[in-house]
């Protein structure tokens, strides 16, 4: 099988969780000789990171730095999930499989794992190929029936020699019935 011609298995593949918006915040930092020190864990979110730092003395002097910073892996799997779907929805999940330090084209094998309402016993998965280079990246398409259940959860990855990544998401799974109602930020 392909797993043992790679030196690994798709099982260990560590998928990432963890795609919160805000890294982190803290608004009392102490310095040290005028130096102020952050440690923190990074968001599993491969995206730009907008950092915006602002300072003040007891003598009402103040600074400010506004920069950027891009959390990025040499090989990634990137997708736009639903934020909810529906009972008998059919859905296509799509990936964008990104080889940033690929000299040349990589053939990749992709996989999407998947189950309903926390049964991993019944896990299902579907397999694809596709190549993807630093111009290039590939993309993948899956369809899923969606049944009368809870939730669905995905690990969405991709794999080529010694280079893979994973994402895993949960999305709720809503009767046709209830209205889900939009809250936006004031």
């Amino acid at each position: 099988s392909d797993e043992k011609d790679i030196g690994f298995s798709k099982q260990d593949i560590t998928p990432r969780i963890s795609f919160q918006e805000t890294a982190y915040f803290n608004p009392f930092l102490q310095l040290n000789n005028d130096i102020a020190t952050m440690t923190f864990t990074m968001p599993d979110a491969l995206t730009r990171w907008n950092i915006r730092l602002f300072a003040h003395g007891k003598d009402m002097s103040f600074g400010s730095l506004d920069t950027f910073l891009i959390s990025q892996k040499p090989f990634m799997v990137s997708t736009h999930v639903p934020r909810f779907i529906r009972i008998g929805d059919s859905i296509q999940i799509r990936a964008m499989i990104h080889a940033l330090e690929a000299h040349k084209t990589l053939p990749v094998q992709a996989y999407i794992r998947y189950f309903f309402d926390d049964d991993s016993t019944n896990m299902r998965e579907l397999t694809t190929t596709a190549t993807a280079s630093v111009a290039s990246p590939g993309l993948v398409t899956w369809s899923l029936s969606i049944p009368k259940s809870s939730t669905l959860q995905l690990i969405i990855g991709a794999y080529s020699d010694e280079l893979h990544d994973a994402e895993s998401h949960r999305i709720p799974i809503h009767p046709n019935r209830q209205i889900v109602t939009d809250r936006f930020p004031i």
